[in-house]
């Protein structure tokens, strides 16, 4: 399927999703909204596809909403822009989509992550940032309050007392800033990025899917459970994950002393 605004390539069990407006800083359109949906989708739903990454074409990861487009003709008087349902179609809908994959999905971000472009990267799993990557809570810069999931995941990341002034602020958080905050995994030259978060992937493809994905689930219901809904949680998962065919291998192989063959399966 051809896309207007996403690069979208699979092979060798990764699905690798470009956002694709570089010449506005791949800011979102509500076309961009869709075919990202569609791409995540299909990366979700394809069995081959072992882990997603998604990163961004030319210096930006994404710079979040295109304002432009939310402008339109409508002016700027108060109470005609008609945010609300285009959050819920656009950035709501697309970061329930990331977190709901029973996949790992990587942030390879390689310039700047502003607004809700921000928000994609942190509801990624994993974060790997070039030196030229920064992060931006711009909501505040235009008179906004947070929005993509950030109130979600950035007291969850960094704390909120450390949240709360990026929040206010807007500050710019360099790469450098965002790793010993904890926003992000690693950060690399930007000519090992690509080689770097491939190595990672990788390291995916060869894993137990399955498994993955109820740690995924586990990992975000310990957010706001308590120990007894974890627990509860934790034995459904394993009387579930233990009926694969990697959880079999998984256990054949150490018991062997071997490599386990993970298929995904």
């Amino acid at each position: 399927m051809d896309y207007q605004t996403i690069i979208y390539d699979k092979g060798e069990g990764i699905a690798r999703i470009t956002l694709n407006r570089p010449d506005v800083l791949n800011s979102f359109t509500m076309t961009m909204h869709r075919e990202f949906h569609s791409v995540l989708s299909d990366a979700e739903d394809d069995p081959e596809v072992r882990v997603v990454v998604i990163t961004g074409a030319g210096r930006a990861f994404s710079a979040g909403a295109d304002l432009k487009e939310i402008l339109g003709s409508e002016g700027t008087l108060p109470g005609t822009l008609d945010m609300e349902p285009k959050a819920r179609a656009g950035f709501h809908r697309n970061i329930a989509k990331i977190v709901g994959i029973p996949k790992p999905v990587i942030a390879s971000v390689n310039g700047v992550a502003a607004g809700g472009g921000c928000g994609v990267a942190l509801a990624c799993d994993l974060r790997i940032a070039s030196e030229k990557a920064c992060f931006i809570q711009a909501f505040v810069r235009v008179g906004l309050s947070l929005d993509s999931g950030t109130s979600y995941f950035l007291p969850r990341l960094i704390g909120l007392t450390k949240a709360t002034e990026i929040a206010f602020t807007g500050d710019t958080i360099t790469a450098t800033d965002a790793e010993r905050l904890g926003l992000v995994n690693r950060v690399v030259p930007m000519e090992e990025l690509e080689t770097t978060t491939d190595e990672l992937a990788q390291r995916f493809v060869d894993a137990p899917t399955k498994a993955i994905g109820f740690i995924k689930q586990s990992l975000k219901l310990g957010a706001n459970a308590s120990l007894e809904e974890i627990l509860d949680f934790e034995a459904k998962a394993v009387g579930s994950v233990e009926k694969t065919e990697d959880a079999c291998e998984g256990i054949k192989a150490f018991l062997e002393k071997r490599t386990p063959n993970f298929k995904g399966r």
